[in-house]
């Protein structure tokens, strides 16, 4: 699972928001000098802490008090730093491509035409809502529920990109932002050789269910809010004669999508999405909605079978079909648009989306400078030609083989974990290990570039790059139904801050822009890189064999190869890790939920193991057992290091959000809820028996 959104607390849809909110800024201001990494130092600890008390506080308090959450952003971690390294290079990369200089090659022409375009706030202010304009009048031609379905998928077309978070949806995420529905390629759960068409539960313009469900006073005055942005948005573009009419039918049809949508914790059994269903039976699911206008205008090709994730979802947007007027659907599809592009129009919807989207939902109190977004969305829209420029210029070759071989070898001290699992059957042994065995190491970028030379940019304007961009995208995406996976694939671009385990192809991928501190560090001793790149590796590892994860084999397929008994052994393990996150405070009265959780904490508690076992495990370490460092043994330096990567500050509106919707614990509670179960870190510290960093029935999975 993704890790940088986890450090920023927060859910993958959230980084959209916050992104497309981002108001313009006027001027283009000179490049700040490179951002200083954060590297391990005794400047990060609060040594009046007791490590054995609240060792997050000691490990990060230091840090946290001379880091405050810049006015421009909703969190500020020990990464952030070397997330505006990445931008800063990003924007040299950008600008230095951006002169339309006849000499430039197709790479650098795409790259340097797209950020120039969107740097362009001067034609986007003057521009209005031109570039939407002939899709609204589209929308208004709409006559029929044919129309309707013929222009959602239009829809989906120019917006696949826009309401993505990331740039290839997850069904780890609650369920899709395209207007109504989430239509995607995707890789069989059976089958593992093949990809069909995926259909999701969406329509949201709130983060998850749970935002419209929930009757505590501060997420009822959040609906308000939120209508209230809704009726403003409209405003501004003077097409509905009644915007206060319009928004709350907005908000009524998404309230009553909302009721349907599959909760998070359900979600995380992946046999309760694997619904498969013919055209046929799909068109059954549905009729009245025609998915033979739908399917032509996104140009999808035929899927054998159709995956419906959500069943019920469906059926309640086939009522919905039946009982909403179509002026109502064609204000909800304007919504939408407007929704998804707002952040391409001029300064009067980007400052309005930004008071809903950033402010009241994030509790951002100052918008971000143009050049970053532009940043972004050349990254998002160009993902592998801006990426292998930036792989050229930034990544080091022998990093990568260094990163593999700490890789390898937490790997290799899993494989121990799992000989010596006497919980575990001989049967069930054999094939965890040969599941283990086949796992694919990726590491920096892909083997393979994807080729843009199809994709026309230009200079002139921004929205029209952003909505191709999306079209050739969700395309690329489509052309895979029918044929077997690209295992080349990424699920990142390759400056993402992130790292994932991909169950249905047994991968896991770290990214050419993470590679640096905290989380690697090349002239730290291994203590330190066992401690946050180590346990990083452990993580993603072990997401093959969370509870998610164990339930696909070494092919990728989604079948229960463990016995009986041992799947309930491991149910009874994870439910003390239920039980332990699920008391844990995020925010206010807010408290987490261990069972949405419980993958990553599963994760997170056997990475932290691996790394540890590794570490140890390593003949020849820069730092023998015992030897003092800065007062520090190397043990205790890997448990220092293991918290530095997740020291971080958040507004309690993120908290809140992450507490919601996000599938990883808090950061405080990432830290002191795996070291309370570690024998090893007791012993490191010197911690006794009854403190609150030694839990006296540890929880451990792995």
């Amino acid at each position: 699972m993704s890790q940088r959104l986890a450090i920023a607390g927060t859910i993958v849809v959230l980084l959209a928001y916050v992104r497309l909110a981002q108001s313009q800024t006027n001027g283009t201001p000179a490049p700040s000098s490179a951002p200083q990494l954060t590297h391990f130092s005794l400047d990060n600890l609060d040594l009046k802490a007791d490590p054995c008390v609240d060792f997050y506080q000691y490990a990060c308090g230091g840090w946290m008090a001379s880091h405050p959450i810049p006015e421009d952003q909703v969190w500020w971690d020990t990464i952030s730093a070397l997330q505006d390294r990445n931008e800063s290079t990003l924007r040299d990369i950008a600008e230095k491509s951006a002169p339309a200089d006849p000499k430039r090659d197709v790479t650098h022409q795409k790259i340097g035409d797209y950020y120039a375009a969107c740097m362009d706030e001067a034609s986007a202010d003057a521009a209005g809502i031109k570039p939407i304009e002939a899709e609204l009048q589209r929308i208004s031609a709409i006559k029929s529920r044919p129309d309707l379905a013929a222009e959602l998928g239009h829809l989906h077309r120019m917006l696949y990109l826009l309401v993505q978070g990331n740039i290839f949806p997850s069904v780890a995420d609650p369920g899709s932002k395209e207007p109504l529905f989430g239509f995607y390629s995707y890789q069989d759960y059976l089958d593992a050789t093949k990809v069909v068409a995926f259909v999701d539960q969406g329509g949201l313009g709130l983060p998850d269910r749970d935002y419209y469900l929930r009757d505590d006073k501060d997420s009822v005055e959040l609906r308000q809010k939120y209508v209230n942005h809704v009726h403003n948005m409209l405003a501004l573009l003077k097409i509905d004669s009644d915007p206060e009419r319009a928004s709350r039918r907005v908000m009524d049809i998404e309230m009553a999508l909302a009721r349907s949508w599959m909760d998070p914790v359900t979600r995380r059994d992946r046999t309760n999405m694997n619904n498969r269903y013919s055209r046929e039976s799909l068109q059954q699911l549905m009729p009245n909605f025609d998915w033979t206008k739908f399917l032509a205008a996104v140009a999808a090709p035929p899927s054998e079978p159709y995956l419906v994730a959500t069943p019920e979802f469906l059926r309640t947007v086939n009522s919905l079909l039946g009982s909403v007027s179509l002026d109502d659907w064609k204000t909800y599809l304007r919504w939408n648009l407007l929704r998804a592009s707002a952040g391409l129009l001029s300064r009067s919807f980007v400052t309005e989306n930004f008071a809903f989207y950033g402010k009241a939902l994030t509790g951002a109190k100052e918008d971000g400078p143009r050049w970053k977004r532009c940043v972004w969305a050349t990254d998002r829209d160009l993902q592998d030609a801006l990426g292998r420029v930036f792989v050229e210029e930034s990544f080091h070759e022998d990093d990568k083989q260094h990163v593999l071989q700490i890789v390898k070898e937490v790997e290799a001290a899993f494989d121990g974990v799992i000989h010596n699992a006497d919980w575990l059957s001989p049967d069930t042994r054999t094939l965890a290990l040969a599941k283990l065995h086949a796992v694919t190491n990726r590491v920096g970028y892909p083997e393979r570039w994807r080729d843009y030379s199809t994709l026309d940019i230009a200079r002139g304007n921004w929205a029209a790059n952003v909505f191709r961009s999306s079209e050739y995208e969700l395309a690329r995406q489509l052309d895979h139904i029918g044929k077997p996976p690209d295992r080349n694939e990424w699920g990142i671009t390759v400056t993402t801050l992130d790292a994932y385990n991909n169950p249905r192809q047994n991968s896991l991928t770290l990214s050419a822009g993470w590679l640096a501190a905290p989380l690697f560090d090349r002239s730290a001793d291994d203590s330190i890189n066992f401690g946050s790149l180590g346990s990083l590796a452990g993580h993603e590892v072990t997401h093959g064999f969370d509870s998610i994860g164990r339930k696909y084999d070494a092919s990728g397929n989604l079948r229960e190869w463990w016995t009986a008994e041992d799947a309930q052994r491991f149910a009874e393990r994870g439910k003390c890790l239920v039980d332990q996150y699920s008391s844990y405070v995020a925010v206010d009265d807010v408290k987490l939920n261990g069972e949405l959780t419980l993958p990553e904490n599963i994760a997170d508690g056997a990475g932290a193991r691996l790394a540890y076992l590794a570490f140890q495990n390593r003949a020849n370490s820069s730092l023998p057992a015992g030897k003092l460092t800065d007062g520090f043994t190397p043990e205790q330096r890997f448990f220092l290091s293991f918290a530095l990567f997740y020291c971080g500050n958040i507004t309690p509106e993120v908290l809140k959000m992450a507490a919601s919707g996000d599938s990883h614990s808090t950061l405080k509670h990432r830290v002191n809820g795996v070291v309370s179960n570690m024998p090893e870190f007791k012993e490191a510290f010197h911690c006794k028996a009854g403190q609150p960093m030694v839990r006296e029935n540890a929880c451990r999975v792995w």
